[in-house]
């Protein structure tokens, strides 16, 4: 895999229009979770001009950013709407203007349905509905864990927040319910997710050695937009620091074939420096779902 000559984009959605700032210095930091939670990014933009940053704050409602490699993986690692502008100064001579961006959080928070379905529709469909007919439209992402045999017994009406009627939905496939760039994901441990497993090692971009902890593993690499929340990373078991276990501690073995589900990412850039990795967390793929992972009714605190 060739990881090198950057190439990134990053741009500012301003009615409707894209303003771009890839030609200035910008460094971000996004955060995942496979959770029912929004995603989160904070991304600071040095030396705008005066027109280009008052056009920003006053009309700027969405932020994408893509990056990778020129001729290696590239692509979209975060999209979402902007709620914060935060001016400041570094040194002399150096205006920061950083933009803070939620995705998913609209649908979380604002997301209504009102719509009926009838008896033997398959929760697949029921999604499909939920996204299409939510008055803030969402797309559909991976819904592997999308159980059909589980069908209405009878007509439903779907009356209110659309993201209690998923999280019901997917309490009953043992599934994670989530948004990742406008999409709805809905995915369970045991079932493979629509994309394959990223090998990691030496050669592909690992940067140290990843280590066990509670949960499962901790890792970092190049920056690599193929690693996704909810999707699989392959590691070498021999190359993972164990670690030792405590009196009254539970630890999750490590798996003999190296496979593990994503549950955490931290993606950090700087167009001029030379942050430009990924930081990992994953859990035993197959296992049965962790606690914490549940989806509950306060599970988004923004």
């Amino acid at each position: 895999m060739r990881q090198f000559l950057r190439k990134y984009r990053v741009t500012v959605i301003a009615n409707g229009t894209g303003i771009e700032v890839s030609d200035l210095r910008c460094k971000f930091r996004v955060e995942k979770q496979w959770a029912m939670q929004p995603n989160m990014t904070t991304v600071a933009i040095y030396n705008l001009s005066a027109n280009t940053e008052n056009a920003i704050i006053n009309g700027a409602d969405g932020m994408r950013i893509e990056a990778g490699y020129e001729n290696g993986p590239y692509g979209e690692i975060f999209s979402g709407n902007i709620v914060q502008f935060v001016r400041s100064k570094e040194e002399s001579t150096s205006y920061v203007l950083t933009i803070l961006s939620l995705d998913g959080d609209n649908f979380f928070n604002f997301g209504t349905v009102a719509f009926s379905l009838n008896r033997g529709i398959g929760q697949r469909q029921q999604i499909e509905q939920i996204a299409e007919r939510c008055n803030i439209p969402a797309t559909i992402g991976d819904i592997s864990g999308a159980n059909d045999d589980k069908r209405l017994k009878r007509g439903k009406v779907f009356f209110g927040a659309a993201k209690d009627y998923l999280r019901d939905s997917s309490k009953t496939s043992n599934a994670v319910f989530g948004i990742d760039s406008g999409a709805i994901n809905m995915q369970s441990v045991g079932n493979a997710p629509m994309t394959q497993a990223v090998e990691l090692n030496s050669e592909t971009g690992l940067i140290g050695f990843p280590s066990q902890n509670d949960l499962g593993v901790t890792c970092k690499c190049l920056l690599n937009p193929q690693i996704v929340v909810g999707g699989l990373i392959k590691l070498n078991s021999a190359d993972i620091n164990q670690k030792q276990i405590s009196i009254g501690q539970f630890l999750r073995p490590l798996t003999a074939d190296g496979i593990y589900r994503v549950i955490k990412l931290v993606i950090v850039g700087d167009t001029r420096g030379s942050d430009w990795y990924t930081e990992i967390e994953g859990i035993a793929q197959g296992e049965q779902l962790i606690p914490g992972l549940m989806p509950t009714a306060t599970s988004n605190l923004m």
